[in-house]
């Protein structure tokens, strides 16, 4: 999560603003020195770090088969912001919070720590889909917590 942003503004810009390229770069790596990945759509630039889809008007079948794949994993990043909107379904009504006159990050975000907690304990979606157990509560709280 980060500070928001008023207006509708490039993924490329929010990218570059929210900082976490350097992050990864100083310790985003397997145990072979390798960069692991971050998976964005067009919209983002590629980095040592930031993957996107192949683009062509003729992709190879392997290409195709991998942006195909790819594109169905991404989907699945969309699962959590539906998940905090329907367990705290307030931020979902978007003519009734008012950017300026209420903390609306703040009311997201908290929803959002809360919606992590709900799925430390009982899973979610997501876990399921990746065979991946998901945290500990109190390692994530740790972990929210700095």
């Amino acid at each position: 999560m980060s500070d928001p942003v008023v207006g509708r503004r490039h993924d490329g810009y929010l990218l570059q603003r929210s900082g976490i390229i350097p992050q990864l770069e100083a310790r985003f790596y397997n145990a072979n020195g390798r960069p692991f990945h971050l998976y964005g759509d067009n919209g983002y630039p590629l980095s040592s770090h930031l993957i996107t889809p192949f683009k062509s008007h003729v992709l190879t079948p392997p290409r195709r088969a991998c942006n195909r794949a790819m594109s169905s994993i991404r989907e699945s990043v969309e699962w959590g912001f539906k998940d905090v909107v329907q367990k705290f379904s307030f931020l979902d009504f978007k003519k009734n919070l008012k950017v300026g006159l209420q903390p609306v990050h703040d009311f997201y975000l908290v929803g959002a720590i809360l919606n992590n907690c709900n799925c430390c304990l009982y899973g979610n979606q997501t876990s399921i889909y990746f065979q991946c157990e998901p945290p500990e509560l109190e390692d994530y709280l740790s972990q929210v917590r700095g």
